[in-house]
């Protein structure tokens, strides 16, 4: 419930999107100064360059092979603190 608070949030704003083909990563900047982040690839090949910062991890469907690279149909939040 609270992540779905945060993505209705009246001050939380597009921050970034990837420019990775079949992937995306946005970001939501929060009030409280946390960072809610998505990482979704959407895809059937591998796709690197995503960003892994450290924070907490509170969904990932998927799995990253590495830094950075994900397997077809990733899906990652994460929160990072401000």
């Amino acid at each position: 419930m609270k992540l779905a608070c945060a993505l209705c949030h009246p001050q939380t704003h597009l921050k970034r999107r990837s420019r990775i083909t079949g992937a995306v990563t946005v970001e939501w900047h929060r009030r409280d100064g946390n960072l809610l982040r998505l990482n979704a690839h959407l895809a059937l090949t591998p796709a690197g360059d995503f960003p892994m910062t450290a924070g907490r991890e509170l969904w990932l469907e998927g799995r990253y092979r590495e830094r950075g690279v994900s397997e077809p149909w990733t899906v990652q939040w994460k929160m990072i603190g401000g």
